[in-house]
């Protein structure tokens, strides 16, 4: 039998995989490469501040 938070992790790792498609079918490829670019150039901004 799996524990309570085995099966709540699985829950949430299918339910995020649910989402990112369905956001994938509306916005396209494109959304997460441009989200991803602006994340790790705010990410890099950050850095230099030592965070």
């Amino acid at each position: 039998m799996t524990s309570k938070s085995t099966r709540n992790r699985t829950g949430r790792s299918r339910a995020g995989s649910k989402g990112g498609k369905a956001t994938a079918a509306i916005y396209g490829r494109e959304f997460f490469s441009e989200i991803g670019r602006l994340g790790g150039r705010s990410r890099g901004r950050n850095s230099s501040k030592g965070e």
